[in-house]
């Protein structure tokens, strides 16, 4: 029997006009970039947070949470749990925020180095040298050096012209360890900072030490008494809360009791001294900002932060320490957030370094993270793709 070559053809074109049709009918909303749909994919409506609240009010003990749920998931259950579940909630909603990522400029071979020219009018920038990471192979570089923030917020603050580059920590330049004397090279840190008379000084505090006398006259580095100390501030309290014997601490120590948070006992000195004003460097109703101000504030932020992600008992920083909350929110996340990866960004990051570098304090990292990352790094796939699936 011959093939009815014209009947095939009208059944096909029919079929194909009502596939046309159902999906005109079904009118689809396309997601219009990769934040809409990193947003939906990593959050669900707060109605299912609350029913399951109510679900497991009658059950006690904890939980971690999930992505979808508020920071760091709470204890559940009544009476004295429902108090430690709002006070929980309350002091890690401050990291609850994923930032978009901040901008840099990769730093990979010698010749992207801008060179010096001491002759040069104006003065030579600035070069300062960032550490920064990626959640993955298809993410973006990410600077989060907590050594480095200071020394960009202060630049930032007082309008010093610098060049922010930033290398990889997982994959280091070795011709500028090389450079800079790092032995191995391997062992370079970060920052790096190239100063406006060609000397290279690789260690933050000598970085600090030297930019009252370094930074140019035409800048806002003299302005009244910014270098100067705050008088308030108690003798010792800024060495115990800055680098490593802010941060070593949250990650050696034990603690039971919110008053042997180690936190509170190196930030206690800052909460007096702020009794009276908002900022260190201001008196009274003066919120002029010191140079301890942002170089403090830059680590206040970093061990907060670190508190929520690996602290078991992490401090009630808005209740322990309401004067130090209120100065870091106000006065130093705005200028921080420019220069730096903060809040639940700088967490993923950490989450990627301490993964890497220390295995078992990694462990410790609450499973939302982890979901965090998975959920970034995939919408970072779609985005080079070009693809947004549901």
């Amino acid at each position: 029997m011959p093939f009815d070559n014209t009947a095939s053809h009208s059944v096909l074109q029919a079929t194909m006009g009502d596939l046309a049709a159902a999906v005109r009918a079904a009118r689809p909303v396309p997601l219009a970039d990769r934040a809409e749909w990193e947003a939906q994919r990593r959050r669900r409506p707060r109605a299912l947070w609350e029913r399951a609240m109510q679900r497991a009010g009658s059950r006690k003990g904890s939980r971690r949470g999930s992505a979808d749920d508020p920071p760091f998931g709470v204890v559940v259950g009544g009476g004295d749990d429902a108090a430690a579940a709002a006070a929980l909630l309350r002091r890690r909603r401050p990291c609850s925020t994923l930032a978009d990522p901040l901008p840099c400029t990769e730093l990979r071979e010698k010749r992207e180095l801008p060179p010096y020219e001491p002759r040069a009018s104006p003065r030579p920038a600035v070069i300062v040298v960032n550490g920064g990471v990626r959640l993955s192979a298809d993410c973006e570089l990410e600077a989060c050096c907590s050594f480095t923030a200071p020394v960009l917020a202060l630049l930032a603050e007082l309008n010093v012209p610098y060049v922010a580059l930033t290398i990889d920590l997982q994959e280091k330049p070795l011709w500028l360890g090389e450079m800079l004397g790092a032995d191995p090279p391997q062992k370079l840190t970060t920052p790096a900072c190239r100063m406006p008379d060609g000397r290279w000084l690789t260690d933050s505090a000598d970085i600090l030490a030297a930019m009252p006398a370094s930074l140019s006259a035409e800048s806002d580095a003299y302005r009244r008494g910014f270098w100067d100390p705050p008088p308030l501030l108690a003798d010792g309290a800024l060495a115990r809360a800055v680098g490593l014997p802010a941060m070593m601490p949250l990650l050696t120590e034990k603690w039971a009791a919110p008053d042997d948070h180690p936190a509170l006992r190196a930030w206690a000195p800052f909460e007096e001294a702020l009794a009276t004003s908002e900022t260190l460097g201001g008196e009274g109703d003066d919120a002029a900002l010191c140079a301890v101000d942002l170089q403090a504030g830059a680590w206040c932020h970093t061990v907060r932060a670190l508190d929520f992600l690996m602290s078991a008992a992490p401090l009630d920083w808005e209740v322990r320490l309401p004067r130090v909350s209120k100065w870091l929110d106000v006065h130093i996340m705005p200028r921080l957030e420019k220069v730096t990866a903060v809040e639940r960004r700088y967490q993923l990051l950490m989450t990627q370094v301490l993964t890497a570098k220390m295995p078992a304090l990694a462990a410790r990292i609450p499973d939302d993270i982890r979901k965090d990352i998975e959920a970034t790094v995939e919408a970072a796939r779609a985005s080079s793709a070009e693809a947004f699936p549901i």
